[in-house]
């Protein structure tokens, strides 16, 4: 199981269920998921399952924000030794140092990114979902960023809050009650998932807690080892979220890994590939989400990609995908799924 995720990532959603008026076990095995709910500690289940259950929960249930309310029925502790030895910490960032290191113990599906917003002294924490193809991601997109912003805020005695929320798609319910829930402006079709907030506020103190689990904590999270990242990785995490801001240059992801540009091609060159390749790869790869998993139009995800002209954009598809933009919208459905991806 290469893509998994701790069961503990079900942690409220029996009774979530429950008080929608459905069917936890037709609902869990629909999506081939079999748990007990008591002993979610020791179980697995994978990635693309869980992100299925989420889906099919808000549609079965008419609950178009279930992934929200979801969110608002867990807390820290579902990422287990990761939230015991974070909480040791005494400042927010270094809590999400913790959580950005080892995140992968948890699901080696996902990824938790700090890099600069485009506001001046902004910093853009960055969730992303690194399987490919990506299914629909609305759900557990909303989960994930709810999740993160209710969490951040218990930990600092809510002395923090947000200043945008960034979704990929379009808030399926009423974006009041979103605005009102994370108290900032969503921004909606966005080139990722993340939250935008002060610099500063990473030297908000903590709610520290000391608990006996903590050494033998540590000690599982560095015999599972740190998060091994090639630099052909780090660069195409970064690509991600930047491009989205419009700061997606050579210069600027150089900048972040604290090396110089030229320095960066070389680095990159070592791994057979380069700036222009692994940007062409994290587009191609956007642009399928996009057009197979959206009604976006195809200026706006051109823009979103960073292209200055729409014509680009298509010449780019033609070249990736032997087919128009419009040709894959029309192609793909749900049946349609034996088209070549990236």
């Amino acid at each position: 199981m290469k893509n998994y995720i701790r069961a503990t990532s079900l942690q409220g959603i029996d009774s979530l269920i429950n008080e929608l008026g459905g069917d936890v076990t037709t609902l869990l095995s629909h999506c081939d998921i079999s748990v007990e709910f008591s002993n979610l500690e020791s179980q697995f289940l994978e990635y693309r399952d869980y992100i299925s259950l989420l889906n099919h929960c808000a549609q079965q249930l008419n609950c178009s924000d279930f992934g929200l309310q979801l969110a608002a029925r867990q807390r820290f502790d579902i990422l287990g030794p990761i939230a015991l030895v974070a909480q040791s910490s005494t400042t927010l960032g270094d809590v999400l140092a913790w959580v950005v290191q080892y995140l992968h113990v948890h699901s080696p599906a996902i990824s938790i990114k700090q890099t600069p917003a485009e506001n001046a002294n902004g910093v853009l924490l960055s969730f992303d979902i690194l399987l490919q193809p990506l299914p629909n991601i609305a759900q557990v997109t909303e989960l994930s960023i709810g999740l993160m912003v209710g969490v951040i805020r218990e930990l600092t005695h809510e002395k923090w809050s947000p200043n945008e929320v960034y979704f990929p798609q379009k808030i399926a319910g009423n974006q009041r009650a979103y605005q009102k829930h994370f108290g900032c402006y969503i921004a909606e079709f966005k080139n990722l998932s993340g939250i935008v907030f002060d610099e500063e506020d990473l030297n908000l103190f903590i709610n520290t807690r000391d608990t006996p689990q903590f050494e033998t904590s540590l000690s599982y999270l560095k015999a599972q080892g740190e998060q091994v990242v090639s630099l052909e990785d780090k660069v195409g995490q970064l690509i991600k979220p930047l491009m989205a801001i419009h700061q997606c240059d050579n210069d600027t992801i150089a900048h972040i890994l604290g090396v110089h540009t030229r320095q960066l091609h070389r680095l990159l060159s070592n791994e057979s590939t380069s700036f222009v390749k692994i940007k062409n790869k994290v587009r191609s790869q956007l642009a399928w989400h996009y057009l197979t998993q959206s009604q976006l139009q195809f200026s706006h995800i051109s823009d979103l990609l960073g292209y200055q002209e729409q014509a680009t954009f298509s010449a780019s598809c033609q070249r990736w995908f032997s087919k128009s933009p419009r040709a894959i919208r029309n192609a793909y459905s749900e049946s349609a799924r034996t088209l070549w991806r990236p």
